[in-house]
């Protein structure tokens, strides 16, 4: 059903990306997929083809004309960091767009304004999840098909050189991804949790302080020798001592360029 209101909905956009984000809308619009399928069989009366009244009556539900400029971050994923950003950007463009509705579509409009907050884990929304139901499965295998990704991308994505990445990715899981090119985007996902949480924190800081983290990543997710110096914190450090420090950490300290969280390491170990 989605892949053929995809069709119908937006020429030129590839299929899956139109299935997958209309997924997405669907169950922010109706809270649950269970109930986006609920509504959208009593629009088909549970025929497998959506005819045109059908269409139009679930472009009036979606409010869909109106909401698809609200979604354009989900059209606009170049990596894994814009995908982490996206319920951001979103709400951003859902506050930004409510003084322009009417009446009417404003109720359907503060259903999703309300939904995404709403979410437990908005990362396991966005990107693919352990859960093992069957949509899940579907939806998970989706987007790994279409938004691959690979371990240059993500060293492009953090302004880093693929051995500088390669470093990282040795310091903090081994030898996992020495043979790897391909990274799974749950794996991609978890790599920038361990550069970008310090080590104390849990995965559920991002959701309790989700505009804290998007500013980190945005701002403070990756830095070089210079700008290491010139945090307060460290302002009685050099070169020779930073990298003393890291390697106390076991890190390579010929190190250029640093993830937040080993910055955080080193200032922790300043202090105590």
């Amino acid at each position: 059903m989605f892949k053929q209101l995809g069709k119908k909905l937006h020429k030129g956009l590839e299929i899956e990306k139109a299935t997958l984000l209309l997924n997405k809308i669907c169950i922010i619009r109706f809270g649950s997929l269970e109930n986006a399928q609920k509504e959208i069989q009593k629009i088909t009366n549970d025929k497998e083809e959506l005819d045109e009244k059908g269409f139009q009556n679930l472009m009036e539900l979606l409010l869909l004309d109106r909401i698809i400029p609200i979604f354009q971050p989900m059209l606009e994923v170049k990596g894994i960091l814009s995908m982490m950003v996206i319920p951001y950007k979103i709400k951003q463009n859902l506050e930004k767009q409510l003084p322009n509705f009417n009446e009417s579509d404003l109720k359907i409009l503060k259903i999703y304004a309300e939904n995404i907050p709403s979410k437990k884990e908005q990362m396991d929304f966005f990107l693919p999840t352990k859960n093992k139901k069957k949509q899940s499965k579907i939806l998970n295998n989706l987007a790994e098909k279409y938004l691959k990704t690979t371990k240059g991308k993500i060293a492009k994505e953090l302004g880093i050189d693929p051995t500088t990445f390669n470093n990282w990715l040795h310091y903090f899981y081994g030898n996992k991804y020495d043979n790897a090119r391909k990274i799974k985007l749950q794996d991609a996902a978890d790599i920038i949790h361990k550069l970008s949480l310090r080590k104390e924190e849990p995965t559920t800081f991002i959701t309790l302080n989700y505009e804290e983290y998007i500013l980190r990543l945005n701002t403070d997710l990756v830095h070089n020798r210079e700008s290491l110096l010139k945090i307060k914190e460290m302002d009685g450090l050099n070169y020779k001592s930073l990298k003393e420090s890291l390697e106390l950490l076991d890190f390579d300290s010929n190190m250029k360029k640093i993830p937040f969280s080993i910055k955080e390491l080193i200032l922790k170990q300043i202090g105590s």
